[in-house]
């Protein structure tokens, strides 16, 4: 299951699946294989079966975040912004340090067009890693929807200079760059 996660990270949807399947096969009623299971279907875009694997590994293990995220990220993905935001103050409440699961939470708030929640839960993340370029880029996002483009400017930046091949940053940053009428740099970007 550890191999399947590794391919999977690396984008090797098809190759991992059949690594996180075997570990079910030879022990159902290990939580971890199942989540892991579900992360490849998700990717995959079997959000059906996805949600059935985090459903029973949540039965198993009922008192672990990182579950609950992942059944977040799948209900978030098929558009269930509402029960995904259940999973997500969930693993919060189970894991308050976590910044991803704030960023989670922030996302599906954004999802929802609450633009000050969303800010709020991704300067929670930052507050708890200020070092997260997905939690910068998000922010940046939000301060982009309000109308704050200098600050999305600093947020792409920022999460730029963290993760320096950032593609979705880059873009964003063209686009604030645009919205301030600063063509030049937004064709650099």
């Amino acid at each position: 299951s550890n191999l399947g996660q590794l391919l999977l990270e690396k984008g090797e949807k098809d190759e991992a699946e059949p690594h996180c399947k075997e570990p079910v096969r030879l022990a159902p009623a290990f939580p971890e294989a199942l989540s892991n299971l579900g992360n490849v279907l998700r990717a995959k875009d079997n959000l059906k079966d996805a949600k059935v694997c985090y459903r029973l590994a949540l039965k198993m293990r009922p008192n672990v975040a990182m579950i609950h995220g992942n059944l977040g990220q799948a209900l978030q993905q098929e558009g269930n912004v509402d029960e995904a935001m259940k999973c997500y103050n969930q693993a919060v409440a189970l894991d308050p340090k976590s910044p991803r699961f704030e960023s989670y939470l922030a996302s599906a708030l954004a999802d929802k067009e609450d633009w000050s929640g969303a800010a709020e839960h991704y300067r929670k993340a930052l507050a708890l890693k200020p070092d997260f370029p997905e939690a910068l880029n998000g922010l940046g996002g939000v301060l982009h929807e309000q109308g704050d483009f200098n600050a999305a400017v600093a947020a792409f930046e920022e999460a730029i200079r963290k993760k320096p091949d950032f593609a979705d940053a880059y873009s964003n940053l063209a686009g604030a760059y645009s919205e301030l009428g600063d063509l030049d740099k937004a064709n650099h970007y």
